[in-house]
């Protein structure tokens, strides 16, 4: 697919299942993102039920909305 022709603003075609492959290869190496709303709950229900809930977290990322 390298060779194949494209649109002129498209830098590159992606075979199927590309992009998922290339996703968990990242995820696998960095970690799958969690948004810190979803962590806080997490601990809070963890705490409540006894269990410890334990995060590494690795990067802060800003969502913008």
């Amino acid at each position: 697919m390298d060779g194949a022709k494209k649109r002129p603003a498209i830098n590159r075609i992606y075979i199927a299942g590309e992009k998922e492959y290339k996703r968990t290869e990242d995820y696998r190496r960095t970690g799958i993102p969690v948004l810190v709303p979803v962590v806080e709950v997490l601990k809070k229900r963890g705490e409540a039920l006894g269990v410890p809930f334990e995060i590494k977290l690795v990067r802060s990322v800003q969502i913008e909305g």
